[in-house]
């Protein structure tokens, strides 16, 4: 799938409309709806554009929309053409960053020697063109960056070469520091800090390290970078002794100060659920049962799906450090319910294999071993079915017996629930059911008092609205007050009683009660 370009004598206009139209798709992207603007894309795909600039915003958008749906290959694919576009128009700021988004795509895929091939190419494009010599520190930067990763997830297969790749990080190390001499640059001077730092702590000069780590906190804090402090300390406990776990709590904790105030929402559930891990290590279970549980929460509200494995995991850890088995059985069948197709399933199984195996050694002797599931920490709303399961001590004899039972209950949950019938039920007579309603309410009527039924006050003669309750009262008794101060001729008389007869027989089949009333008010009159 290919965009091409046209004429711009022919298809100008089309430029306008493929603009309008890519605002749309992106808008229902970053609102979420992937499908519907994978849709819109193609669209635009079809109709085509004469605009290179704009050709090239369509394939980074396209690339990306394809990362969010999981079409790895198809989004490396598109962040591949949106670079050869950029290169054949010189923009040499987005072609670095085009270039980032190609190696973090192809890093994530596992091609580490396409990343780096890509990185060196960024170099040599960079260097070649006067124009791009102000971007070569950046293009430095991913070759070292790329270098550091692959070899800390060892994704050169070569032991040899995977040797050189600390020393092809060092030597841009070097390049990136004599550039900022002649043309000093304070942010670029913050990330050569913490590649060095890095570089140390991969080949375990770990002294040497946290020094690096301490001056780029420091010159960060004085340039007022204060986005990168986060990422400074959370390096700093990620590559200190493990032995050190005080240490690495408080550069954790300090991590999370600060991307709370100048992070992302995704980076501080992270931390939070890093800090909970080695909180619980150290004996405070409580404290990292917090944490875990603000993390999950977040993770519900963010839509972070990817997480829920780490934070089911941590709490149930939590819970059961703390001695709440039966809260935390309820988070153990998520979780394996969540990866049961995947090897971290294994990882909930030995959770709830130590769980029954703390509640057989708290059982008598000829008890059955048996653990209900209590779902009332859930800060979101609570599976039900999970919530009425009840765990056995034969549920837990192995793993794959464990996956027997969370596969049952996955089973369970996707059957329809069926609709319980009373035996020898009649159908509803619904003619029957109104004419009964209707006989309450005349029983109910008359067993008001006759003030429920007293006449409303009249409407104005002004007034074209009426209805059934106005003719049936026509208001005699609202007036008494003005009668009783008025003085009437015999006519007068005459003509209020003939209205008092009329509202007498339009009464009588209503309410008894309301005809005597108003028959006593006549006959007050009369005298």
């Amino acid at each position: 799938m290919d965009v091409s370009v046209w004429s711009r004598e022919e298809d100008g206009p089309k430029d306008e409309i493929v603009g309008t139209m890519l605002k749309n798709a992106i808008s229902s992207m970053r609102s979420g709806m992937y499908e519907e603007s994978m849709t819109k894309f193609n669209e635009i795909i079809d109709i085509g554009t004469t605009d290179i600039n704009l050709l090239g915003t369509i394939y980074m958008y396209y690339g990306r929309l394809c990362r969010h749906l999981k079409l790895d290959a198809k989004a490396l694919e598109y962040f591949e053409h949106e670079l050869n576009v950029l290169k054949l128009t010189f923009t040499f700021s987005k072609a670095c960053d085009s270039t980032r988004r190609i190696v973090e795509q192809a890093m994530a895929m596992g091609k580490f020697s396409k990343a780096k091939r890509c990185a060196e190419d960024l170099i040599d494009y960079t260097s070649s063109k006067l124009e791009g010599e102000s971007l070569v520190k950046q293009a430095h930067t991913i070759l070292a960056s790329v270098c550091l990763e692959g070899y800390e997830r060892n994704l050169e297969c070569n032991p040899d070469e995977r040797k050189k790749l600390l020393i092809v990080c060092t030597e841009q190390i070097s390049r990136i520091k004599a550039a900022n001499k002649e043309n000093p640059d304070a942010e670029s001077e913050v990330e050569v800090l913490m590649l060095e730092a890095k570089c140390f702590s991969l080949d375990k000069q770990l002294k040497e390290s946290q020094k690096c780590y301490q001056k780029c906190i420091d010159l960060s804090i004085k340039t007022d970078q204060l986005a990168k402090v986060h990422r400074i300390y959370y390096e700093m406990a990620a590559y200190a002794d493990s032995n050190h776990l005080l240490f690495i709590i408080n550069h954790l904790r300090s991590a999370l100060f600060y991307v709370s105030k100048y992070g992302k929402p995704g980076e501080v559930v992270k931390y939070k659920l890093e800090l909970a891990d080695k909180l619980l290590i150290f004996g405070h279970s409580h404290e990292a049962y917090l944490y875990a549980m603000e993390a999950l929460e977040s993770i519900h509200k963010l839509g972070l799906s990817e997480k829920l494995k780490d934070s089911f995991l941590i709490v149930s850890k939590c819970l059961v450090a703390l001695g709440r088995r039966e809260q935390a059985a309820y988070f153990i069948i998520l979780g394996s319910v969540l990866t049961i197709q995947r090897n971290s399933f294994n990882s909930f199984y030995k959770i709830i294999d130590e769980v029954m195996i703390a509640e057989r050694n708290d059982a008598t002797e000829g008890e059955d071993v048996r653990l209900k599931v209590d779902a009332s920490t859930d800060p979101t709303s609570p599976n039900q079915f999970v919530a009425k399961f009840v765990v056995k001590i034969e549920h837990a004899t192995s793993a794959d017996t464990w996956r027997m039972v969370v596969t049952d209950i996955i089973e369970e949950q996707k059957r329809p629930v069926a609709v319980e019938q009373k035996e020898n039920e009649e159908p509803v007579d619904f003619m029957d059911l109104i004419c009964k309603m209707n006989s309450r309410m005349d029983d109910q009527r008359t067993e008001l008092p006759a003030s429920r039924f007293l006449a409303p006050r009249p409407l104005s003669s002004a007034s074209k609205k009426t209805n059934k309750s106005h003719r049936i009262l026509p208001g005699l008794r609202a007036n008494l007050a003005k009668m009783q101060n008025m003085k009437f001729d015999t006519n007068t008389v005459n003509r209020l009683l003939k209205r008092s007869k009329k509202s007498k027989s339009s009464l009588h089949s209503t309410s008894t009660q309301g005809e005597d009333t108003r028959s006593d008010d006549v006959t007050m009159l009369s005298k």
